[in-house]
């Protein structure tokens, strides 16, 4: 009798084993799959904040650009592109201003222009001012291998009052990584400090 008992004990042992190893692998399988969704969601967020970050450095660059648009170092006068109306010349998909750098004695002269989803900016400082059209020598402002941009629209807008000619030039980026995901946009509003 004493004999049966051991072997029944030995039995419910190896049955305790299977279950606590059962146990342990559907925990094992929940730990992995939580790790797994969480480090999905890290990749998806870090892809849709670099679609975002790269927007707005983009956006605060070309904003503190066209806030400078045609300061003529003190004298009274704005300076405009050749060929330009106002301080902001708007041509299709390129917008294009110049300003003066007292500390180079020289105009830079620069152009944003959107062509097949690649944002370009094309600057130039120089001793003579240039026109939209001769603003060549451009550099991407987003990485071509991760993103596009699908729209770039610019408007502007005179502010006259009884003193003084003012513009405010809205402008707005989309961009999306190259398979069309995390598809994010900025809006920018600036008025031009220096007057027609």
């Amino acid at each position: 009798m004493a004999i049966k008992a051991a072997k029944h004990q030995k039995g419910i042992a190896m049955i305790e084993v299977m279950v606590s190893a059962l146990i342990g692998i559907i925990a094992l399988g929940i730990i992995g799959s939580v790790f797994l969704t969480g480090q999905k969601i890290a990749k998806e967020r870090t892809l849709e904040l670099l679609v975002l970050q790269s927007l707005m450095s983009t956006s605060s660059m070309m904003r503190a650009d066209m806030q400078r648009a045609g300061f003529d170092g003190g004298s009274g006068n704005s300076l405009t592109l050749q060929g330009a109306t106002s301080t902001v010349a708007v041509s299709g998909a390129s917008i294009g201003f110049v300003y003066y750098l007292p500390n180079i004695n020289k105009y830079q002269n620069i152009k944003y222009r959107l062509s097949d989803g690649s944002l370009y900016s094309c600057e130039r400082k120089d001793m003579v001012i240039a026109s939209l059209d001769n603003l060549t020598g451009c550099a991407n402002l987003l990485d071509q291998n991760i993103m596009k941009v699908v729209s770039m629209a610019i408007t502007t807008t005179p502010l006259v009052t009884s003193s003084a000619t003012n513009l405010l030039t809205h402008v707005y980026l989309e961009a999306e990584l190259l398979d069309g995901g995390y598809n994010q946009s900025v809006s920018m509003a600036i008025k031009q400090r220096n007057w027609l």
